[in-house]
């Protein structure tokens, strides 16, 4: 799928069939099977924490405030080359006694975790591209937890921004940031209002499914997501209706000769509406259904090739939710998305939709985490109409002493290209720990292989990297 000179493309993400299968199996086994050991009680507010976290977990909410297990719009896997793959599901709950646990500093109702973290990052692909050379990168990354203190309602900010920029070899200097928000609001008659928010910015990554021809940086990617939902559990019935908004726009794709190609065409934005009913078997197990329909606008009525690529688009999902408490909780789901595009001459693209939300706790200091989606990229290519990616990542994390953690994780996501026969597969290995010298100052250490395997020309890269930092928390 690689584009003629003046043509570009689109984007996505999602997860492979066989291992939803076999771990709908386990859920389904582990409800009805005897309870888990409890872990010794660290009071319902870590409980609830843990539902309420898109991103990276910590401190307390209110132990009133009930909430369905996080969304996969909310909690997409990251296989993002400057983050730890764990960032993305730590479920690490450190208790506030700890000596080596972040103290937080309270303002007011709120309490701010904040951490910054810099090292040196050695690699063999500084740009995780096919044909890129290694290079000794310095990177930084600040990140920021905000959570509320309230005695009914519950707010949580999670933020991060890391800048590399290359010392020797391939040269690199780029900035990647994100913010997104959680608002959970108790209304009357036992109605809760949730909203999500999120906002990030990144050099596009090149193992997306758009290549440009001649380019010698890749545009600049935004995202803008907005969802709000209300809640519902009304005897044994637990409903949902809610609605969602995803903006992305693109900057100008830099060529070697200096000159610069817009990326106008690729600008959209995706307004869904959706409907939820599950019926609560038991405490532990909810089946339910999941509806959603809306539509993509592109910004450009007519893109430069003279298509016409606004579509609507059509979700449906089946799944069951289950709670076992703090020790294992999540929710899967099947089904089949549809997005057509206005344009007679592109097909739809269509297929199986698969989600997954994994939390398990076996014993205190050690979580288990699988998160799984499935997402609808198009294109600019003449003549196509796009692509579905499914990825999961699995993360364990361990707290071996108390100034001791470590994790390991895996990311696999697998790009069908609709209608062309052509994939991809991406593959990511992780495993870090950290060393806490005192509550505020540890040695962090990671190293990590990603390999991308397509069936298309020039698209293959493979990428292994060892980063060595510090890391002071507060």
């Amino acid at each position: 799928m690689v584009q003629p000179e003046n043509s570009t493309s689109r984007l996505a993400w999602r997860k492979p069939l066989p291992l939803v299968a076999l771990l709908f199996a386990i859920a389904i086994a582990a409800a009805d099977a005897q309870e888990l050991p409890v872990l010794p009680d660290n009071g319902d507010e870590a409980a609830e924490a843990v539902r309420v976290q898109p991103v990276q977990p910590s401190a307390t909410v209110q132990p009133n405030v009930r909430v369905e297990p996080a969304k996969k719009q909310d909690r997409q896997p990251r296989l993002s080359k400057t983050q730890p793959l764990s960032a993305a599901t730590s479920q690490m709950r450190r208790n506030e006694e700890d000596a080596f646990a972040s103290p937080g500093i309270r303002s007011g109702s709120f309490i701010l975790r904040p951490s910054i973290e810099t090292g040196l990052l050695a690699t063999s692909n500084a740009t995780s591209s096919p044909g890129g050379g290694a290079a000794i990168v310095s990177q930084s990354t600040m990140r920021t937890n905000v959570v509320s203190d309230w005695e009914r309602d519950s707010f949580e900010l999670n933020s991060f921004s890391t800048f590399e920029k290359s010392i020797s070899g391939e040269e690199l200097k780029q900035t990647e940031a994100q913010i997104e928000a959680t608002f959970i609001h108790e209304l009357a008659n036992d109605y809760r209002l949730r909203v999500f928010s999120s906002y990030g910015v990144a050099p596009e990554s090149f193992d997306s499914p758009v290549e440009i021809t001649g380019a010698a940086d890749q545009p600049t990617q935004q995202t803008l997501t907005g969802r709000a939902e209300i809640l519902k559990d009304t005897g044994k019935l637990r409903l949902a209706i809610g609605g969602d908004v995803d903006r992305e726009w693109y900057g100008a794709a830099k060529l070697e000769d200096g000159s610069v190609i817009s990326q106008a065409d690729r600008d959209n934005t995706l307004a869904t509406a959706k409907l939820r009913t599950g019926y609560s078997f038991s405490p532990a197990l909810t089946p339910f259904v999941e509806v959603r329909a809306g539509r993509r606008k592109y910004d450009e009525e007519i893109d430069s090739a003279g298509y016409d690529r606004s579509a609507g688009h059509q979700e449906a999902l089946a799944g069951i939710a289950f709670d076992r408490g703090e020790k294992f909780w999540g929710e899967l789901a099947l089904g089949y998305v549809r997005e057509k595009p206005d344009d007679d001459r592109l097909d739809a693209i269509e297929g199986l939709n698969a989600s997954a939300d994994i939390n398990w706790s076996p014993f205190r200091g050690t979580n288990v985490n699988f998160l799984g989606t499935t997402l609808v990229e198009g294109t600019t290519t003449p003549g196509w109409s796009g692509s579905i990616l499914y990825s999961g990542l699995l993360t364990v994390e361990r707290q071996m002493r108390s100034d001791l953690t470590g994790s390991i994780a895996g990311g696999i996501g697998y790009r069908d290209y609709q209608g062309s026969g052509d994939h991809d597969m991406i593959y990511t290995a992780e495993a870090s720990a950290t060393w806490w010298m005192n509550r505020h100052f540890g040695l962090t250490g990671r190293a990590r292989h990603e390999n991308v395997n397509s069936t298309m020309d020039g698209r293959d890269a493979t990428t292994n990297s060892i980063y060595l930092g510090i890391k002071a928390q507060q």
